[in-house]
């Protein structure tokens, strides 16, 4: 695999607010354990036209929880209107039938959370009790309006026991889409929730035959990419087919709800500079993004691996984990 950098990301990850209305354990993005400024209306929109301006091709809403935000469609429809390919995770806990139908003019198509089929565990992970419950609420009000809504699982050491169950019930919901990630404790992240490889390869097997047996997926994909040196047989072709490769500094990049702009929303560092005083394609050009690819992120091995192109080096968030011993 050639390493190319992109002239401009072709997708990027808008991380609108911090606010959120459940407190998950895990989280990355906990307002309390991060210097937090969030934009204005008119700035946020500023932000839009400079990544529309600049020739991105798709924008992700993320958070947070895009919708505490009282401007969020606001902000949306001035995207929708520069013609930019949007896309949403939510928690879907505040998608009444209201917002269902506002998401549903701007978006085919949108991406929550599931936790565990058991509301117990799922609450307990999401931080708040009716957590569940809310969720499944609003993913029935988006399908009602003709929303696609792909599901997120993130395993973590409090789920992954009760993972083919979640599976049964993400199949009896009627989600074709599935994206598997796994806990990664980097800093600021409560510890004790991460689990080995072997319980990782196990789960995802899990949804391997299950999803043979039953034939409920269309989609199975892995947004934090396993690396596939250890992998052989049928799991490593199905973890190959599932993987979304890692392109960080090559053609992905992430905005804060500041304007701060970085090559990844897991990572949060470089900080390339700020939307709101210089242009993306500005901050893009100065950013060394090949060799931050190939010599911050990738092991020696990866940089000529047949395989590079189906996990390009693993999730770089896990991996600087590991490589801290934690």
């Amino acid at each position: 695999m050639s390493v190319i950098k992109c002239n401009i990301p072709l997708n990027v990850q808008y991380e609108i607010t911090y606010n959120c209305n459940n407190r998950c354990v895990f989280c990355y993005n906990k307002k309390q354990n991060l210097p937090y400024t969030e934009m204005n209306t008119q700035e946020a929109i500023r932000v839009i036209e400079n990544v529309a301006s600049c020739g991105v091709m798709s924008l992700n809403f993320n958070g947070g929880e895009p919708l505490t935000r009282d401007d969020f469609f606001d902000i949306v429809s001035v995207a929708s209107d520069r013609g930019l390919d949007i896309h949403m995770n939510t928690n879907a806990s505040l998608v009444d039938d209201l917002n269902a139908k506002m998401i549903s003019k701007f978006f085919p198509a949108v991406c929550t959370t599931v936790l565990d089929s058991n509301d117990i565990n799922h609450d307990g992970l999401s931080g708040r009790n009716g957590a569940l419950r809310d969720a499944i609420f609003g993913i029935r009000n988006l399908q009602k309006h003709d929303v696609y809504v792909a599901v997120n699982i993130m395993l973590s050491r409090r789920n992954i026991d009760n993972i083919k169950e979640t599976y049964s019930f993400l199949h009896s919901l009627g989600i074709k889409s599935v994206l598997i990630t796994r806990y990664v404790p980097c800093e600021n992240y409560e510890l004790g929730l991460d689990i080995s490889d072997t319980q990782f390869l196990q789960a995802i097997d899990i949804i391997r035959e299950y999803n043979y047996a039953h034939g409920c997926f269309d989609r199975i994909a892995f947004p934090q990419p396993y690396k596939l040196c250890n992998i052989t047989g049928a799991l490593r072709t199905f973890i190959k087919d599932c993987n979304i490769p890692c392109n960080i500094g090559l053609c992905t990049a992430s905005i804060s709800p500041n304007g701060d702009f970085t090559p990844c929303n897991l990572v949060k560092k470089p900080v390339l500079g700020n939307l709101l005083t210089e242009s993306l394609e500005e901050l893009w050009s100065r950013f060394g993004g090949e060799e931050y690819f190939c010599n911050q992120h990738l092991e020696k091995e990866c940089v000529t691996c047949s395989d590079l192109q189906n996990c390009g080096g693993g999730c770089k968030g896990y991996n600087d984990v590991v490589k801290k011993g934690r």
